[in-house]
């Protein structure tokens, strides 16, 4: 064989890797899940899938998006809650599956490192003497340990909280200023 058509045949292979060119979007196909996309760009990167289901992804980003901690007047018995709810900014950087990418909040695995990090003591003692309210702000924290799956037709989604990148001082409220359904 020649040099040339060597050359050649290791070009094509070398295109033909199954790396994303810059600028587009990885997809991967996972077992029993819709076609998972990586958004271009984002520093997260396919890992792998867990015996339960759930793709797991390596790197760590910034997350925007408003918390709420506390409890609604119709389950002022139970446990105090966390809920995050990510801003749209998000998308451009989280995996998410293909009819999926809408995510209405995103569960923190750690959720007592990220109250202890973001709530002052004073908020959460005020809190807890009521019956039902929550405190509330909008952060931008690092997050790692990113997973993602869709289970009966809805995405679910976990993150670990490392530290907070930037945030604006907390109030208490009511209830949650969540839009939608």
């Amino acid at each position: 064989m020649s040099r040339a058509v060597v050359l050649f045949v290791t070009a094509l292979c070398l295109l033909s890797s199954g790396e994303p060119s810059v600028g587009a979007d990885q997809t991967f196909t996972v077992p029993h899940q819709p076609l998972l996309i990586i958004p271009a760009g984002s520093p997260l990167r396919y890992k792998s899938v867990s015996p339960y289901g759930d793709v797991e992804f390596e790197g760590k980003v910034v997350v925007k998006g408003t918390y709420y901690f506390g409890r609604s007047r119709a389950n002022s018995r139970r446990d105090f809650e966390l809920t995050f709810v990510p801003s749209r900014e998000v998308y451009a950087v989280l995996p998410y599956f293909k009819g999926y990418r809408h995510l209405e909040e995103i569960e923190i695995a750690n959720p007592d490192d990220f109250i202890n990090a973001v709530i002052p003591p004073g908020k959460l003692v005020e809190l807890r003497k009521k019956r039902w309210g929550f405190i509330s702000g909008k952060i931008d924290i690092w997050i790692d340990r990113f997973t993602a799956r869709v289970e009966c037709d809805a995405p679910i989604d976990q993150m670990r909280f490392l530290s907070v990148y930037k945030a604006e001082p907390v109030r208490i409220a009511q209830s949650m200023d969540v839009e939608g359904c």
